[in-house]
């Protein structure tokens, strides 16, 4: 029997308006291949309070969890931190949604799911063999089935996988066509070191690179690492287990230094995750 937990964080609803009360991805994908044959505890963070009910109500078996009031991440930002965000300001994502507050709620959400369980399993002296964090909209926000190339959302998860990947010491996120840019963030699992490790995203996210003049936002904007001036769908870090030779790399727009894709990317650099990953599309890794 693996102990595993499963981590759910940001909010229930969406900007989608997606019912997820009534999707039962979660359980017939992950949940219900996972026990009754193995333990597993799950642990909630969410600033969704206006869905707390249906949150409790989707998830009754929930170990712990916390659901409180939304944080003015403004309040923690320092005067870097707040040179960056006026720049931004000036000059903010095209697509309208993605911006440094909303992206430090985002991290700080997961951060604090996954502390939860690890609080939990300290208590309990034991370690995970496998943390699994998702989103609550996993399955149901992008229909992987009509936008082939994306399969961000998709995650059948497999106990075998624990065995094959988890406990030689990788972290696995969904495969998809955008990998020169970011990882997908839909989902992530991996054994409970790494995804402690994980969890610290926010806090480089705030400290360091979100300032200017940051390593990050310098290679973001200069010379952004596995990536094709040529052909930004190619997927470079999957080509150079083939392929010796890098492309020249693309530079990127500052509109988009909040986006998360980018930001993990370069945080599992920094951190040592990023030689640790795969990437599952279905059963197939990559």
């Amino acid at each position: 029997m693996k102990n595993i937990a499963l981590c759910i964080a940001n909010y229930f609803s969406n900007r989608n308006g997606d019912n997820l009360l009534d999707s039962n991805y979660v359980y017939d994908n992950i949940i219900n291949n996972i026990i009754p044959e193995n333990n597993l505890d799950i642990f909630i963070h969410s600033f969704d309070i206006k869905n707390k009910d249906q949150i409790l109500q989707k998830y009754p078996s929930v170990i712990d969890y916390i659901i409180e009031p939304q944080i003015d991440f403004n309040t923690l930002l320092d005067s870097d931190n707040k040179k960056l965000l006026e720049l931004l300001t000036n000059n903010p994502d095209p697509n309208g949604h993605v911006s440094i507050l909303n992206t430090l709620s985002m991290l700080y959400s997961r951060k604090q799911s996954i502390l939860l369980a690890n609080t939990y399993s300290q208590s309990k002296n034991k370690k995970y063999d496998c943390i699994i964090f998702i989103r609550f909209d996993i399955g149901v926000r992008v229909n992987c089935d009509t936008e082939p190339g994306y399969n961000l959302c998709h995650l059948l998860f497999d106990i075998n996988d624990i065995d094959n990947y988890v406990k030689n010491d990788y972290i696995v996120s969904s495969y998809w066509n955008q990998l020169n840019a970011g990882l997908s963030d839909f989902w992530f699992f991996s054994n409970h070191n790494n995804m402690l490790l994980f969890a610290m995203t926010y806090d480089y996210v705030l400290h360091y690179a979100f300032k200017l003049n940051s390593d990050y936002l310098n290679a973001f904007l200069t010379n952004w690492p596995d990536s094709n001036k040529h052909n930004e769908f190619s997927n470079e870090i999957i080509n150079l287990k083939h392929n010796n030779t890098k492309p020249e790399p693309y530079t990127c727009l500052i509109n988009y230094t909040a986006n998360s894709h980018y930001l993990y990317k370069y945080y599992f650099i920094v951190s040592g995750l990023y030689t640790k990953c795969k990437y599952k599309k279905n059963k197939v890794f990559y």
